[in-house]
């Protein structure tokens, strides 16, 4: 129903503030782990691509926040957000392709500049080459007439 749609999108988008809030009464762990049971409840097989899009951008803040800052944050929140990619980055929609871009953007400049979780997120990220590489081709037959007049 559209109604829960919008419940949903709506706490997609407001999760990352209420984790922040929650953070002077829970572990980090304990936070880690209600995002990651949260994220994965969202369904996203024939969902709408709104609902898609909330998710992952709901991913992308908790990455750039405190959460994913913390080391035992961020090795709890690996294994949940690398399965949320593998789910979306095979999207035919473009906004879910480009927001999963964006999140491997930022979790590869987290590895340039982290050792500490060096093997666990090269080893994650070694996965979703494939991914990637399709994702790559599909991008480019789709704007093949934008990509001619960026090169002309």
């Amino acid at each position: 129903s559209p109604v829960l749609i919008g419940a949903h999108v709506i706490a997609l988008q407001n999760f990352p503030f209420v984790l922040e809030e929650l953070k002077n009464v829970f572990s980090i762990k304990e936070l880690a782990n209600y995002f990651c049971n949260f994220i994965e409840s969202v369904y996203t097989e024939g969902a709408k691509v709104k609902l898609n899009i909330a998710k992952l951008k709901s991913v992308g803040c908790v990455i750039d926040g405190f959460l994913f800052e913390a080391g035992s944050g961020r090795k709890a929140i690996i294994p949940s957000l690398f399965k949320v990619l593998k789910a979306h980055i095979t999207s035919d929609n473009n906004g879910e392709l480009v927001i999963c871009l964006e999140i491997i953007v930022k979790i590869l400049d987290i590895l340039e500049n982290s050792s500490i979780e060096m093997p666990i997120l090269l080893t994650n990220c070694i996965t979703l080459l494939p991914e990637m590489s399709r994702l790559g081709e599909k991008l480019i037959e789709n704007d093949k007439e934008s990509l001619l007049s960026i090169t002309a």
